[in-house]
């Protein structure tokens, strides 16, 4: 298990990685993600684990986050287009109902596989 970022910087994204037996886990430690900077660094951080493996199995665990902004979700969108070019299986976990609408309403929750708990979406492999 290791932190991506230095966690006393309040632009970098608060993550923890964690390699399991069949996936990596992600979990996202911010509560909100909204700080434009923060989101942008999230970005390159996810990107850098998508294109770092070929065919990872990579679970995003919004467990500890309540509210997206646009841009974090468009992060996720484009994570999830990135992963597929790299042949990279991506899900969600722990998604938070205001979030889970927002996913549905936009129709941007068919784009994902979406998981009650992170364990689950890790066994899902």
């Amino acid at each position: 298990m290791f932190f991506l970022g230095p966690l006393m910087n309040n632009h970098e994204p608060k993550l923890r990685v964690t390699q399991g037996e069949t996936a990596t886990q992600v979990d996202l430690l911010d509560l909100t993600l909204t700080d434009e900077q923060a989101v942008q660094n999230l970005r390159d951080s996810l990107y850098g684990l998508v294109d770092g493996e070929p065919n990872l199995r990579l679970v995003i665990n919004l467990e500890a986050v309540d509210f997206l902004s646009t841009a974090a979700i468009g992060v996720l969108v484009a994570v999830r287009r990135r992963a597929d070019r790299n042949q990279a299986h991506l899900r969600l976990s722990a998604v938070a109902p205001a979030i889970q609408q927002t996913l549905d309403v936009t129709r941007l929750a068919e784009r994902f596989e979406i998981h009650d708990t992170a364990e689950h979406a890790m066994r899902s492999f």
